[in-house]
């Protein structure tokens, strides 16, 4: 349930739609998954004779200003890094660490241009001699040893005891690893150092009960400081990352080692943590929302412990996990 669109699945019931104001919707039938785009679900409303028990979705059509109640057995909140904290709020589900022990990956990062010498000894290396021979038949002018549709580099190192960030050198298609047009890419190669940073309470996302956002949604409120101990370890990650920028070359101009805006590595985790205190996260081990009978959340906030690396398939196995424990849930 995200502010773009609405998702019904096969637990919805046969009459799942309950029009208020919009008219032209009609019960999902025999369909077992529909997705309704332009929709936000503003709330989710518990059933009076069963408090623990969500009873219906309040959903609105941004396009025309409409609204409806989705009726279902079952409800999952798959809302994005801060929008599902966002509606467990606005709905008044609120357990005491929603929105707490939100945390991040810092992210440093530079762009190098190979050295000369690393360009060269591509043309000497017998690993590549008949694609090189091939693209010099084609192409007898380029002064470079890599074929045009040759793949981007890829390389990681993954998180260790003696050195805590995740590293990535290769291509990317973000906006500020985009070099200029009179730039051969094929002689440049980002670098990403990611670190990690320890969930603690302290750091968190609020919501406001009187100021709201372009959705007319709780407003929210970002409250983020590193200790001192993990600023130190960063900038370890940052002196590592220089390291291994000098094997390879120089920094291409204007793409010098540097840390990112915060946020900007979009792996935000921990602000609907699972765990097994409903006092310290949102939902239990099978990310069930605590005090809650038929409410499940998805995504990387239900993440509980600080990462480097992506979280999408921690994530994806998470949610492979909820579903398991949804499947087994009553269905009446």
């Amino acid at each position: 349930m995200g502010s773009a669109a609405f998702i019904l699945g096969e637990y919805a019931s046969q009459s799942a739609v309950d029009p208020v104001d919009e008219t032209e919707e009609q019960p999902m039938g025999t369909r077992r998954f529909v997705i309704k785009e332009q929709r936000i679900c503003r709330r989710l409303v518990f059933d009076e004779n069963e408090p623990t028990k969500i009873r219906y979705a309040v959903v609105e059509n941004l396009l025309h200003g409409t609204s409806m109640n989705v009726h279902a057995t079952q409800f999952v909140i798959c809302g994005g890094t801060v929008l599902g904290a966002q509606l467990l709020y606005a709905s008044n589900i609120r357990p005491e660490a929603l929105g707490r022990y939100l945390t991040e990956q810092p992210l440093a990062f530079c762009q190098v241009v190979l050295s000369r010498d690393k360009i060269e000894s591509i043309r000497e290396d017998q690993r590549f001699k008949k694609d090189l021979d091939i693209h010099q038949e084609l192409h007898p002018n380029d002064p470079v040893p890599i074929p045009l549709n040759d793949p981007d580099p890829q390389c990681w190192i993954p998180v260790s005891s003696g050195r805590p960030w995740h590293c990535q050198i290769h291509r990317d298609a973000f906006a500020f690893g985009d070099t200029a047009p009179h730039i051969d890419q094929r002689l440049v190669v980002d670098f990403w150092w990611f670190g990690l940073v320890k969930q603690v309470p302290e750091n968190r996302v609020t919501f406001s009960d009187k100021n709201h956002d372009i959705f007319g949604m709780p407003q929210s409120t970002f409250h983020f400081e590193e200790s001192t101990e993990f600023a130190d370890q960063n900038h370890d990650m940052l002196h590592d990352m220089v390291r291994a920028t000098k094997e390879l070359g120089g920094y291409l101009p204007g793409s010098y080692p540097q840390f990112m805006q915060p946020g900007t590595s979009l792996h935000m985790h921990g602000h609907t943590r699972i765990g097994e205190d409903p006092k310290t996260s949102v939902a239990d081990r099978n990310s069930k929302v605590w005090d809650t009978d038929n409410l499940w959340i998805g995504g990387c906030g239900c993440i509980d412990t600080a990462i480097a690396c992506n979280p999408t398939l921690t994530a994806c196995a998470l949610a492979i996990k909820a579903v398991n424990d949804s499947m087994l849930a009553p269905n009446e």
